[in-house]
């Protein structure tokens, strides 16, 4: 990649893209999902800092359900089931999110993606500001494309917990997207011989 990107001068954006295209397609949309993950985790950072819920909707959030064809015991988010939430259908949709039936989401942008309205669209539209992304700058071609989703904010599972001496053994099962590095670090906050 930096040979390329010395060979065709650097000067360029054309050079900069000649240069990541050198990489295997597996790397060049691990770049894509790096920009995504990032906007998505400034875009929570800043829900948290303004003191709306992780676990429960407020007007303005695009919920989705959960995923049909999921194991029973295993609440999954099915992004493709979106519905934004109105202050008419607040309670309601709050109903679903307390029973594990609906998610709050946050967008992973690309071209297609649905931001929020009130309070939640705010925070997605500045940050995508702060951070100079447009959900059209993902309409590139190759591996840089992504038409986006939206991904819940918070999963719950069960956390399966069993001592073998000094040793633990967790066990537990995520969807996509979440990642089992966060669930133990969140773990680890609390005293762990609790």
């Amino acid at each position: 990649m930096c040979h390329t990107l010395v060979e065709n001068g650097g000067e360029t954006p054309a050079d900069f893209r000649a240069a990541l295209e050198t990489l295997p397609t597996n790397l060049q949309t691990l770049f894509v999902n790096a920009a995504q993950s990032y906007v998505y985790n400034r875009i929570l950072s800043a829900r948290l800092e303004r003191g709306l819920p992780f676990d429960r909707p407020v007007a303005g959030d695009v919920v989705c359900f959960t995923d049909s064809d999921a194991p029973a015991d295993l609440a999954l988010p099915d992004p493709d089931r979106t519905q934004r939430v109105t202050e008419s259908r607040l309670r309601t949709v709050e109903r679903h999110c307390e029973r594990g039936r609906a998610f709050v989401t946050a967008p992973l942008v690309g071209t297609e993606t649905e931001l929020a309205d009130g309070d939640p669209g705010d925070i997605e539209r500045a940050v995508l500001e702060d951070v100079g992304v447009d959900p059209a700058d993902f309409d590139l071609p190759g591996a840089f494309d992504s038409t986006g989703t939206r991904r819940a904010v918070l999963v719950r599972t069960d956390l399966g917990v069993e001592r073998e001496g000094s040793d633990l053994r967790f066990s537990f099962s995520l969807p996509k997207g979440s990642y089992a590095t966060v669930l133990l670090r969140e773990f680890r906050k609390g005293d762990p011989d609790e």
